[in-house]
């Protein structure tokens, strides 16, 4: 494996989405090709459009990500070339996000009738949550778009606490803690980037055991 260790000073500047994506965008064609070509090309006006079928408030962040690159086909067991978020993460496109939201709606009602509903609503699920990205073991990110203090975070699930925490304060400081890590500078959800020989793909591994 590659260990990725650049020299350059990371940017105290503060970009939009856009501009992650570019850096980020540049870094893969330079470092990990096989991962920039796993992905989906962006998504349509039309395709933005259907995430208006969730009726609710919905965090820029995720289509302003989704303009970039319309997520990557489904992460299998042996893992996907596509998975360039830490953790082993692949970003979900639009129908996978409807898909999933659906599938989540179905747990959430299913849960009520049982009467356990209370017990977890708001930890292991919300209305207002949306499956934005998974791994090869059917692990997801949600997106938070309730109103308040959380609003924007991406959640991820906690073994120790098992619920749902912020893992990050938004999508945009998620790609951005992943642009400053990819060129050596401290790491991303605690894991750091390294590329596949051969492969030219990007994997994440943790710091403490490598």
């Amino acid at each position: 494996m590659t260990e990725i260790n650049l020299s350059k000073e990371p940017s105290m500047q503060i970009l939009s989405m856009a501009e992650e994506w570019e850096m980020f965008h540049t870094w893969l064609e330079a470092n990990a090709p096989g991962t920039l070509l796993s992905l989906n090309p962006p998504a349509s006006e039309s395709e933005i459009e259907r995430l208006g079928e969730i009726g609710h408030f919905i965090h820029p962040d995720l289509p302003s990500l989704l303009c970039c690159h319309n997520g990557a086909p489904p992460v299998t067991r042996g893992g996907a070339p596509s998975a360039y978020l830490p953790g082993g993460y692949s970003l979900k496109s639009v129908d996978q996000i409807l898909i999933g939201r659906t599938v989540m709606l179905e747990d959430i009602e299913y849960e009520r009738r049982r009467g356990t509903l209370v017990d977890n609503y708001g930890l292991t699920c919300h209305s207002d949550w949306l499956p934005i990205a998974s791994d090869s073991a059917g692990g997801q990110l949600f997106l938070d778009n309730r109103t308040g203090p959380l609003l924007g975070s991406v959640l991820a699930y906690d073994d120790g606490r098992l619920q749902y925490q912020p893992k990050w304060p938004s999508l945009r400081s998620m790609l951005s803690e992943i642009n400053s890590s990819a060129r050596g500078h401290g790491t991303a959800g605690g894991l750091k980037p390294r590329v596949r020989p051969g492969e030219l793909t990007i994997e994440w591994y943790d710091p403490q055991f490598s």
